[in-house]
């Protein structure tokens, strides 16, 4: 079977390895995105994004939709701390819509590569494979 070169691979397409390969192909790089999970991948947590993440992922293209955050609230047993963000807002943002705009930012569904998955499905059977164009 065919086989993919790449510069690199990022085993794991959260949205960590998404935001790597993102970084990666933005430095001229080829890249390869090994996840066995097929889909925008939901789970609770990183639906909060600081502004600083905001600013981060509008640098690399990303603008998922979501709602306006202006501060966090901690609450506990009658007591609680507020804070008002200095720099802007952070954004709400569902997991599964941040998921879908990084894997749309690396190429969406249209770069799987059936080739290189069958070629590694020795190595890591079941993953899906994202190379690069």
């Amino acid at each position: 079977g065919a086989m993919t070169d790449a510069d690199v691979l990022v085993v794991g397409g959260g949205p960590v390895g998404l935001v790597a390969a993102i970084e990666a192909r933005m430095a001229g790089l080829d890249v390869v995105v090994a996840e066995p999970r097929a889909g925008d991948l939901d789970k609770a947590c990183g639906e909060g994004l600081m502004p600083g993440t905001l600013a981060a992922l509008h640098r690399l293209g990303v603008d998922p939709p979501g709602w306006p955050l202006h501060g966090i609230s901690y609450r506990a047993a009658g007591r609680h701390a507020d804070h008002r963000f200095r720099t802007g807002p952070g954004r709400g943002v569902r997991r599964t819509v941040l998921h879908a705009a990084l894997r749309e930012q690396n190429g969406g569904d249209d770069d799987f590569d059936v080739a290189a998955h069958t070629a590694m499905g020795n190595l890591m059977n079941g993953w899906c494979w994202y190379p690069s164009e």
